[in-house]
């Protein structure tokens, strides 16, 4: 690897590009409840647009798409290809019945070659690339798989971690399953190509990104508080549950909302009716304030219950 970093100063060289840089897809929703994918996209005075795409937003059924190949060369006289591939296939939906989660989203994008920065100093090829993502209120995944991926003379094979970086110089930047989570979505680049400096150019192949729909996290039936020996007890229960990390109890004092439980009270249904008991050991009444804890970590008062003296 330290023999072909050495060379980086090569890529440069063949490649005749000056662009501005994007972190982040081009083509990515991260409205509740969508999903997106593309196939590939450039990034450069030689550009593409990212495709093909496919998107969808629940209640939605999801939709795909194909292309037979991409091909893009840089400008200029030296013209080197930056990027070639084989068929790609894109999809975007529901989860559904099959993940189990209705308020849950995937998206899929896959191509059957890849031939990327040819003639440089670190090609890149690849037999295949296969990545999902999906999305529920209580889980965010992606997941890369490659089949005869070369970057140089390094062979990768297989399932791939997240944000595996396998090259990071001042002039190049090569990650695998690039992973972006934000509240409650989560964006994936398959293969990610970054040349740095002035001349520069960004190659995505393969991104897919994914957001659960965010629902009423609580529908709350009942809250109440009510004295015993061991203090005041507050109880609720609720009818639904989604996206919930957990609750916190508040007592009012002296005209502010005082927290009185240490560790959060975990939410115990995903999606489902709870039923809850907390004893404030600490005062005899009062008016007591339920508060909800969600995965995207906003808070919210659900209601109040006053104990009588």
């Amino acid at each position: 690897m330290r023999s072909m970093k050495t060379r980086l100063g090569a890529v440069l060289a063949v490649l005749t590009l000056a662009a501005a840089l994007t972190s982040s897809p081009a083509w990515a929703t991260h409205v509740a409840g969508s999903s997106s994918a593309f196939g590939a996209s450039v990034s450069g005075i030689a550009t593409l647009a990212p495709t093909p795409t496919a998107s969808n937003t629940l209640p939605g059924s999801g939709n795909s798409n194909s292309a037979a190949s991409v091909s893009v060369s840089g400008p200029g006289p030296v013209g080197q290809p930056l990027l070639t591939t084989g068929v790609l296939n894109v999809s975007a939906g529901p989860l559904g019945p099959v993940g189990g989660d209705p308020t849950g989203t995937f998206a899929h994008a896959d191509v059957s070659s890849t031939n990327a920065l040819a003639g440089s100093a670190i090609p890149v090829t690849a037999g295949a690339i296969d990545l999902d993502c999906t999305a529920t209120p209580t889980a965010l995944a992606a997941d890369l798989v490659v089949t005869n991926l070369m970057i140089g003379t390094l062979a990768i094979n297989g399932t791939v971690a997240a944000n595996t970086v396998v090259v990071d110089t001042a002039a190049l930047r090569i990650v695998l399953n690039e992973q972006i989570i934000s509240a409650g979505s989560i964006t994936a680049n398959g293969l990610h190509i970054t040349v740095f400096g002035a001349n520069a150019v960004d190659i995505i192949v393969t991104s897919v990104t994914c957001a659960a729909s965010v629902g009423t996290p609580v529908t709350l039936r009942s809250l109440t508080a009510s004295p015993s020996k061991s203090g005041v007890v507050v109880r609720w229960r609720t009818a639904s549950e989604l996206g919930l990390v957990g609750y916190n109890v508040y007592r009012e004092k002296a005209g502010k909302r005082v927290r009185v439980n240490k560790r959060l009270i975990a939410a115990r249904s995903s999606h489902g009716a709870g039923s809850y008991v907390f004893v404030d050991r600490s005062a005899r009444s009062g008016r007591y304030w339920l508060q909800a804890v969600n995965l995207d970590g906003s808070r919210s008062f659900l209601a109040s219950a006053r104990l009588a003296r």
